[in-house]
């Protein structure tokens, strides 16, 4: 399959990110049998994947074309050749660093998913939800998970299945989200939401991708990470003590950014306008590669 995209979690961890994942679902509705499938095109997809390393991975190519990807991590120093297309990327803060015209920072690919899946009705709709980041459901789920449980909130890891992740989010009345892809479905979706971390947080990618779509970027920091590991022994004690006073802080201020924090949207016309930039230029791309 000729679509780059982060696959570690699946290929080394034997675990889902929607994040990542969303990538073969989307990009195989939106281009050719032929360009998936050739040997000569590449295109590099959904994802903070723009940088020194994996452009270098995909010299093979004939031809390489970027649609929607961004930066984020690692270093981004490489000027493209003529062998790559760069059809959009993620925001204005890639477009920037690498110098090209701001108007190809259209938006994340992934707000076309709400063309593949059917919207709830507001009146349909119930609770709120709690997203972590893909590392932070692997360190400390367990726990998060309680948390949520207590404060009423649906537990949604980024490695449950594409349409249970979907289904939750679309039926929230609003998310609290760690994971950008949890914003950004919810957003496309409908769903309100606010940003929140407690371990992993890349400001650079969040402005980025709120940059796209006109929406401020206002993240709420919850806390330091707890441990999920009970008392094992009485060396321990101070550590789990440490841990369960992390805990409630967090749940606290889970509880006052429930309470007090106000939702985001972009608004309709602007996310169906980025909606529209980006089957153009996918309907560009299949002309241009897939004869």
């Amino acid at each position: 399959m000729a679509i780059h995209y982060w696959k570690r979690f699946s290929e080394q961890l034997g675990t889902r990110n929607f994040g990542d994942d969303v990538n073969p679902f989307l990009l195989e509705k939106l281009f050719s049998r032929r360009i998936i499938d050739s040997p000569h095109v590449c295109i590099m997809g959904i994802g903070s994947i723009l940088n020194d390393r994996n452009i270098a991975a995909l010299e093979r190519y004939e031809r390489k074309v970027i649609f929607s990807s961004g930066a984020g991590y690692e270093k981004l120093e490489n000027r493209l050749d003529a062998s790559w297309r760069v059809a959009c990327v993620r925001g204005p803060k890639t477009a920037a660093l690498m110098g090209i015209d701001a108007e190809k920072g259209v938006c994340d690919g992934a707000i076309l998913l709400s063309d593949f899946h059917d919207a709830v009705p507001a009146r349909q709709r119930r609770g709120a939800a709690f997203v972590p980041h893909v590392h932070t459901a692997r360190a400390i789920g367990r726990g998060l998970s309680e948390i949520c449980g207590n404060l009423g909130l649906d537990y949604v890891s980024p490695d449950l299945p594409h349409d249970d992740f979907v289904g939750a989010i679309s039926r929230a009345r609003y998310v609290l989200t760690e994971a950008m892809h949890g914003a950004i479905l919810a957003d496309t979706m409908r769903t309100p939401w606010l940003c929140c971390h407690i371990m992993h947080h890349n400001r650079f990618k969040w402005q980025d991708w709120c940059g796209s779509v006109g929406v401020p970027y206002e993240p709420v920091y919850l806390g330091a990470r707890f441990s999920d590991a009970g008392l094992t022994s009485a060396a321990r004690l101070p550590r789990v003590l440490v841990s369960a006073l992390r805990r409630r802080r967090i749940e606290g201020r889970l509880k006052k950014l429930m309470r007090e924090g106000e939702p985001l949207l972009s608004e309709e016309e602007v996310l169906a306008g980025r909606k529209r930039q980006l089957r153009v230029l996918a309907e560009e791309i299949n002309q241009e590669f897939a004869a």
